[in-house]
């Protein structure tokens, strides 16, 4: 009996020797399995060579900043009113080339600041001498030593016409509004105001400026602004009345003319008929040309038409070889 329990103790030994021993093994195993794992993870995190790209690399495109008419307005419209107030529908926009934009002020706008140019990248550029000068009166911070901004008292033609009539009615009154007509020099953005050609009297060429500043541009406005100063600059009194009267011509139409000339005839040459004496408006010379066919003093000579001219101011110059004759007559009032 007792051989038998050392038997099975002996037996049960070796089994508790073999669990120990599988259970060691079995670890080893395991840890080659884990070893086997970690080196293939090893090698599947090894870095990929890559090759190096030898071509030039590629510039990405920008982004267009202006990509239409109102954007390109809201550029310029930016840009401007640091210095100026404008309305920003006093802008105009034109599609130029390459891409660019052409914005420029409208007709009638208060300031004339000239056209530039603005790209896809939003950049401002002027296109013209007005827009560079603008141009430098914003980079100064609005030196108004660079520019003057136009004042808004004249924006159209007929604020121009109306302010040079004011101007010229206090030596003409009898003048009318309807005896100009106003153009805009976009180059400095006054108006230039012409006597029109169916005007019987010619009072020059002026300039009107945005500010209301009045010029003479050629002598014929030169001799009439004279009269305007000294007529406006007279005391009164006769002196004042009589200059005033010097202002307005005389002959101010081709009846004056006619009857001007008939009544310093008709003395020696009562047979004239005023309606047969023709009259044409010179407006280089500002006076009007008269033709009459009065008798000619010399009996054997050939009648021939008498050419005068008549100035505004009512004097009579005789202008070819019969009317210097009859003038030769009438002047001696030897009839």
């Amino acid at each position: 009996m007792k051989r038998k329990f050392q038997i099975q103790t002996v037996l049960i030994s070796i089994c508790l020797l073999a669990a120990v021993v599988a259970s060691c093994g079995g670890d080893d195993e395991e840890e080659q399995g884990l070893s086997s794992i970690d080196g293939g993870s090893e090698r599947s995190n090894a870095p990929t060579m890559v090759p190096e790209f030898s071509g030039p690399i590629p510039t990405p495109s920008p982004v267009p900043v202006v990509t239409d008419e109102s954007t390109a307005v809201r550029a310029m419209w930016v840009h401007l009113t640091k210095c100026v107030p404008i309305e920003i529908t006093h802008l105009n926009v034109q599609l130029g080339v390459r891409g660019e934009w052409m914005v420029m002020p409208i007709q009638g706008s208060p300031q004339e600041f000239g056209t530039w140019r603005v790209n896809q990248n939003g950049d401002i550029t002027p296109h013209n001498a007005r827009g560079e000068l603008w141009q430098r009166y914003v980079e100064s911070s609005c030196d108004t030593d660079i520019l003057q901004p136009a004042a808004n008292d004249v924006l159209t033609d007929g604020d121009a016409v109306t302010t040079l009539w004011a101007h010229l009615a206090r030596c003409i009154p009898e003048m009318s509004l309807g005896v100009f007509s106003a153009q805009k020099d976009r180059r400095t953005g006054a108006w230039v105001v012409v006597t029109v050609p169916q005007s019987q009297d010619d009072y020059g060429v002026w300039s009107v400026k945005r500010d209301a500043n009045i010029e003479p541009l050629n002598d014929r406005a030169v001799e009439v602004s004279k009269m305007v100063d000294v007529a406006a600059n007279a005391k009164g009194g006769q002196q004042q009345n009589e200059l005033a009267a010097g202002c307005s011509p005389v002959i101010g139409s081709g009846d004056d003319a006619r009857r001007r000339l008939w009544t310093h005839l008709s003395p020696c040459y009562p047979t004239v008929d005023p309606t047969s004496i023709s009259t044409t408006w010179d407006p280089s010379n500002h006076l009007w040309v008269a033709v009459s066919k009065e008798r000619s003093a010399d009996t054997t000579a050939k009648d021939s038409p008498s050419v005068w001219h008549v100035t505004r101011d009512g004097n009579i110059l005789a202008k070819n070889i019969s009317a210097e004759a009859t003038w030769g007559v009438v002047s001696t009032g030897n009839c």
